[in-house]
């Protein structure tokens, strides 16, 4: 674990506090169930601020690097 408390801020890891970045970690990988496993751990949904925006960059990527790569394939 990066941070013992996720309250606490994390800054030698991007100076980012540590709820947003364990809601990062989780959306950059889509991972719905790690996030909710988070969340059920913690009993707090702050974790859902980091992971928003991370998910759907992720998804973009996929979508992005799957076409571009299936194209470049052919």
């Amino acid at each position: 674990m990066l941070c013992a408390d996720y309250r606490n801020d994390c800054w030698f890891v991007l100076k980012l506090k540590a709820a947003d970045l364990y809601g990062g970690i989780c959306g950059c990988a889509t991972s719905t169930p790690g996030l909710n496993a988070l969340s059920e751990k913690t009993g707090s949904t702050i974790f859902t601020v980091g992971y928003a925006p991370a998910f759907v960059v992720g998804n973009i990527g996929l979508t992005l690097v799957g076409t571009i790569l299936m194209s470049w394939l052919k």
